[in-house]
């Protein structure tokens, strides 16, 4: 009698477009279609390697992505597979498989309501700039009717706003160096927790008047 080979299999674990590997991911592997191993998790190199495999057609399915991470879907909206055979073919051995798999980042949102100083009052055409990473992102975003201003889609990163015009007879606030003062947030993980959304509150003090009497 002559005992079949057993296969292995490497799967690694990237964000996508880049060589940054992604530990913590989690995978179930199927073999001909029935559920083989559970809770297979990526390790610090972003590996997962499974030995000792009998002959069969097998795949994996992501079912937890990194803190951050999307899962990659098929086109019905189902975690993808990721596919490989141990065995024969074609008097072929296919003994070894290494499989990649992708995780997109997951975008962020910002959202900063601008009021009264110690009012419920909203403001409306209040103009901001956003800066990502020290840069300028967006230019003249201005706060509506309901003295908002939602910004969607941010990659990960360390943003601030900055007013650059008060609605009509309110002042800009300033630092203590007399520079319009700067409202920060981060979207990206920090350890293992999402701040994928940021909440940002913008107060404007009313402008004085004077009176002079002759």
């Amino acid at each position: 009698d002559n005992d079949r080979k057993l296969g292995s299999v490497s799967l690694v674990k990237n964000e996508t477009n880049t060589d940054n590997v992604l530990e913590k991911a989690v995978f179930d592997l199927y073999k001909d279609g029935e559920i083989y191993k559970e809770g297979l998790t990526t390790n610090a190199e972003g590996k997962i390697e499974v030995a000792e495999l009998p002959w069969g057609e097998y795949y994996f399915v992501e079912t937890k992505a990194p803190a951050g991470y999307e899962i990659l879907v098929d086109e019905e909206g189902n975690p993808k597979h990721y596919e490989f055979v141990i065995g024969v073919e074609n008097e072929t051995e296919i003994l070894s498989a290494d499989i990649n798999v992708e995780n997109d980042r997951k975008l962020g949102s910002a959202s900063l309501v601008k009021n009264e100083t110690d009012t419920d009052n909203v403001l409306a055409d209040a103009i901001f700039d956003l800066y990502k990473d020290g840069e300028i992102y967006k230019e003249g975003l201005t706060t509506n009717a309901e003295g908002k201003i939602e910004v969607s889609e941010l990659p990960w990163g360390e943003y601030y706003f900055v007013e650059t015009k008060a609605p009509a007879g309110y002042a800009i606030l300033v630092d203590e160096e007399g520079n319009p003062q700067q409202y920060p947030f981060v979207i990206g993980v920090e350890g293992e927790t999402e701040i994928l959304s940021a909440d940002i509150t913008v107060d404007n003090d009313r402008k004085l008047g004077s009176v002079s009497l002759v």
